[in-house]
Order: structure tokens, then C-alpha cells, then sequence
């Protein structure tokens, strides 16, 4: 068994699966923003009805918008909160972001799996020989048997400061 292109194969699977969890999450928040914002023009709607004036949206402290009316403040407060929640997940990973609705996902991240674990299989390789058995501990965690021992993998974050770039990096214990 070729526990390499099983291994590279189940990473463009999951790539793929999140692709589409990506897009069903955005397309949920995407319709909480829509209902928080007719919530709000209904409200406003009524405040009219109800007031005879139009619902302004004003400077309630110099740095907080708002509506005087409470119950058109809460919504309005829901609204934004809604938006921010969307815009906040649809920024929250370059890959989907970029590529999600892309008809090459497939191709693109065959691309980015071989890229990244040739790099990995070679670095493995060069400590435990030809790879025999790949099992997964959980995550991005995996044990690599080999022709002249066994290895393991542990993914953990690094930079993320000042200028540093947050990425991964391989921690590989003989």
C-alpha cells in the first residue's frame, strides 16, 4: 500500500470538505446579516408610524453610532455585529478566500499538498528512510515508520509577531 498518495490524497480531501464547510458557514452568516438588516428597516418602519419622525442614525459619544430609540439601537447593534461576524470569517483563511469558488480547487490544492509534504516526506525520509506506515494522531499530527525507524510529526504555530508572518512549522522527533 502507498501510504504517501493515501496520505496526500486525505489532505486534498480535507482541503476540498473545508472549502465547502467554508462556503456553507459564510452563506449562514451571509443570511443572518440579510435578517438583521430587515429587522432593522422594519423597526424603522414602524418608528415612523409610530413617532412621525425618520430614525436617524446619530453620534450617541464621539466615538459610538447609534440610534436613540432603544430598540432600534439593539437592532442596529445586531446588525453591525452580524456584519462583522461575516466579514471577520470571510477574511479568516487566504486559501478559501481566494480559491474557494475557483473550478481549479481540486487542482490548486493537489498543488499545495505536494508542495508542502514533499518538502515534509523528504525531511522524514532523510531521518527514518523510505516511509512504510503514516498513521494520524489527530490534527496535523502524524507517526512515520520507516526502513531505519519510526518518526513523529507535531504542527505547531510560529511568528506572528511584529513583522513575523503566523505559520507552521514541523517539529520532527526521531
Amino acid at each position: 500500500m502507498d501510504y504517501v498518495k493515501e496520505w496526500k490524497e486525505k489532505e486534498v480531501k480535507s482541503i476540498l470538505e473545508g472549502a465547502d464547510e467554508y462556503k456553507d458557514k459564510l452563506k449562514q452568516l451571509e443570511e443572518v446579516e440579510k435578517q438583521a438588516g430587515y429587522d432593522l428597516d422594519k423597526a424603522k418602519i414602524e418608528y415612523k408610524e409610530r413617532t412621525g419622525e425618520i430614525a436617524e442614525l446619530k453620534r450617541l459619544t464621539p466615538v459610538v453610532k447609534g440610534y436613540e430609540d432603544e430598540e432600534l439601537n439593539r437592532l442596529y447593534k445586531i446588525r453591525e455585529n452580524a456584519k462583522d461576524d461575516y466579514w471577520k470569517y470571510r477574511y479568516s483563511n487566504a486559501l478559501y478566500r481566494d480559491y474557494a469558488w475557483s473550478k481549479d480547487l481540486e487542482e490548486r490544492a493537489r498543488k499545495l499538498v505536494d508542495k508542502h509534504f514533499n518538502t515534509l516526506q523528504a525531511k522524514v525520509e532523510k531521518k527514518i528512510g523510505t516511509i512504510i506506515k503514516i498513521t494520524s494522531l489527530g490534527g496535523d499530527d502524524y507517526r512515520f515508520e520507516g526502513t531505519e525507524g519510526n518518526c513523529k510529526v507535531e504542527v505547531i504555530l510560529a511568528g506572528g509577531y511584529n513583522i513575523q508572518r503566523l505559520h507552521t512549522r514541523w517539529i520532527i522527533k526521531k
